[in-house]
């Protein structure tokens, strides 16, 4: 599978990343990367908490489209500490999180980032999990069902929701049982909500 560090401006097109102990893809401090219409497929299998794909301490404009990230040990993407303007679009995130740390198709990190357009269905925790320090996110025109809904490798559901805004006190891996944070009234604080 791919491994990039410190590399900036590389583009990653029409590759097969599957049945690696590690994430699919890992990407860590580095920018301005294009993913693009790869299929990412049962990955982490020797960890739990690798995912389908890691950008990781990313300052930031990653742009992620048009890829297939299916039945991958943790998260289908995680922007783990990546900081704004990614672009996660086009995409089919779908049976993510079958062990048991992290199991969203989708987490969130930074801010002014975009997700639209994708399928994102039956993954064990939630469709998109966003962090909460993570602000000023489009989330739109995506398909998100059935998440939640499917056991992990041990045979728990999580009954996790499509988009869970997750609070300080929560779990920034996996959300808080019964995934749903409460609209705030003026929305005075600082927060995914």
């Amino acid at each position: 599978n791919l491994v990039l560090i410190n590399s900036d401006s590389c583009i990653i097109y029409r590759n097969l990343f599957a049945f690696g102990g590690l994430s699919g893809i890992f990407i860590k401090n580095s920018d301005n990367q294009i993913i693009h219409n790869n299929f990412v497929f049962q990955n982490g299998m020797l960890n739990p908490v690798f995912d389908g794909i890691n950008i990781g301490f990313s300052n930031g404009s990653n742009v992620i489209s048009n890829n297939i990230i299916k039945n991958n040990a943790a998260n289908g993407i995680d922007l783990e500490q990546s900081i704004e303007n990614n672009q996660i679009q086009f995409n089919t995130i779908s049976s993510n999180g079958y062990l048991l740390s992290e199991k969203s198709g989708i987490r969130l990190f930074g801010e002014n980032n975009l997700i639209k357009k994708n399928i994102i269905n039956a993954n064990t925790g939630s469709g998109i999990l966003v962090v909460s320090n993570s602000t000023n996110n489009v989330i739109t025109e995506n398909s998100i069902f059935n998440n939640g809904a499917f056991p992990d490798s041990f045979n728990n559901i999580s009954h996790a929701i499509g988009i869970d805004l997750i609070t300080p006190s929560e779990n920034q891996a996996i959300g808080l049982s019964p995934f749903y944070t409460l609209n705030d009234l003026n929305d005075f604080d600082i927060g995914a909500n």
